[in-house]
């Protein structure tokens, strides 16, 4: 329940959504399929599989509607009678019965033992009532069975049938599987059939988003201070050299992050923005002393150096 929350109520951290057109379900389907395999062969993607079961068997009923209206019935007549049999007559008719006692409502439903419809032989034997008439008729004398095969379920995105291909991270980090991802749909994307598009929702969806903006921010973050201090320093100078210190302390807080095996996350870059501001606080000190020395009358040079 957890993983769904931060999923944005997706299945796995990675959907890759193939979106299309009901016409090109089936080059949507080869699609999907060769993402799968190609995304499986990617360090660290676990349980890479194909969310759509697109071929389970089914059992298809085709009424024949001449001899069904010859008998006084109906296509609807002939499908209510058979999903009573099949699903109980709750999905029909609900019918409840209220305990005089307790005054709790029960549902009551009438349905076939499912141990009774064990093949397709059963299954056309099922009575099918006929209006006026005492005497019912069989499925088996009204239809044509045979078996198909079909999708167990059919997703779709903004009314367009998806098929997602889902992916999960194991022993490393988010962002290089989506790394690997990107490099996949860029070899897929060409061969698309007209229509059809390929994105890829999820976490990493929400991570690059989050990425995206704590960048911006922090350049933002960068300028920003560089303004407030011109503004304060009356020097254009002076906040550039104070702005010296932070390719510094990027370095620091790289190295760091290598050396502790960090991956770059929300947290990490949260904390790059403390160490900035710490580092950028820090230069105005010592920029704010030199300046103090230089008035009195010291170099650069003896401004600079720390006091013995």
């Amino acid at each position: 329940m957890v993983t769904q929350v931060l999923n944005f109520g997706l299945a796995a951290p990675i959907d890759i959504q193939v979106v299309g057109p009901r016409g090109n379900l089936a080059e949507n389907l080869r699609v999907a399929r060769r993402i799968r395999d190609e995304v499986a062969t990617i360090p660290g993607s676990a349980d890479v599989h194909l969310q759509q079961l697109v071929d389970a068997p089914e059992i298809h009923v085709d009424v024949d509607r001449t001899l069904a209206s010859q008998l006084g019935l109906t296509q609807k007549d002939v499908a209510t009678d058979a999903l009573v049999s099949l699903s109980s007559s709750g999905q029909v008719a609900p019918n409840f019965w209220l305990d005089p006692k307790t005054g709790v409502q029960y549902s009551v439903s009438v349905q076939t033992p499912q141990y009774k419809i064990d093949s397709v032989n059963a299954l056309g034997n099922t009575p099918i009532l006929t209006a006026g008439s005492n005497e019912p008729q069989l499925l088996g004398s009204l239809t044509s069975v045979h078996r198909e095969l079909g999708p167990t379920n059919v997703t779709r995105y903004n009314l367009a049938v998806t098929l997602d291909v889902l992916a999960n991270v194991h022993d490393t980090d988010l962002g290089s599987v989506s790394d690997g991802v990107e490099s996949v749909l860029a070899r897929v994307r060409p061969s698309l059939p007209r229509g059809t598009t390929v994105t890829v929702r999820g976490q990493v969806e929400s991570m690059t988003s989050s990425f995206r903006g704590l960048g911006f921010g922090l350049i933002f973050a960068v300028v920003l201070v560089y303004l407030l201090m011109v503004v304060n320093f009356q020097s254009w100078i002076d906040p550039l050299i104070i702005l010296m210190a932070l390719p510094g302390a990027l370095s620091g807080i790289l190295w760091m992050l290598f050396v502790t095996g960090t991956t770059i996350s929300v947290p990490a870059l949260m904390g790059s923005i403390m160490s900035i501001g710490v580092a950028t606080s820090n230069s105005i000190l010592l920029i704010t002393f030199a300046n103090d020395q230089r008035r009195e009358g010291r170099s650069a040079h003896d401004a600079a150096w720390p006091p013995e």
